[in-house]
């Protein structure tokens, strides 16, 4: 499971052992109702993060895939095609982060940590798909080894980063005014 959103969980589903075939499912579990989603044009047997979001504008749900080969991709669920999306910072690798997730979905953009180390989030709005940069509060310094993980999360709707270190403990900033960057407590 990548992922979910609104009470509906975007599922990955592999053709076991040999993980030669793989579909994408998004999954109602209240309704117990499924779709499959369509055909994307990259692999889904390689390495990717997905993750899934509403966007109010449109009244639409929308997945975003992204691979370790700097593919993007995003699908509306309306219009049921994938489109590519050229426009990626090189920044974006959430396959490479340290939990493999879909990033944090938060005011209608997915969050993730910049993986060049610029201590900041790189964020995706998916109404207008205009990538941005948020900088982390001051203080919080990334470490990317074994002994740590980083991620980024939601935390009653507010945006949260958090690293845990085996000797340092748990260090974790909520962001409490979305459109105010010095908010970070």
């Amino acid at each position: 499971m990548y992922c979910c959103y609104n009470g509906l969980a975007l599922i990955k589903l592999r053709d076991y052992p040999q993980y030669a075939r793989a579909i994408l499912l998004l999954w109602n579990p209240t309704t117990r109702e499924s779709i499959v989603l369509p055909r994307t044009e990259f692999s889904l047997t390689k390495d990717y993060s997905c993750g899934l979001g509403y966007d109010s504008t449109s009244d639409n749900y929308k997945i975003l895939k992204i691979d370790d080969a700097a593919h993007c991709e995003i699908l509306a669920l309306k219009s049921g095609s994938w489109r590519k999306i050229d426009k990626r910072p090189s920044g974006v690798s959430p396959v490479l982060s340290d939990t493999e997730d879909s990033g944090a979905f938060v005011h209608g953009a997915f969050h993730w940590l910049d993986s060049l180390l610029k201590n900041s989030l790189i964020s995706f709005r998916i109404s207008n798909e205009v990538y941005g940069e948020i900088p982390l509060p001051e203080g919080m310094s990334l470490v990317f080894n074994v002994s740590c993980i980083n991620d980024v999360s939601a935390l009653e709707g507010m945006l949260c980063v958090y690293s845990t270190n085996i000797r340092r403990g748990i260090h974790t900033f909520i962001l409490k005014d979305y459109d105010v960057k010095e908010s970070w407590n």
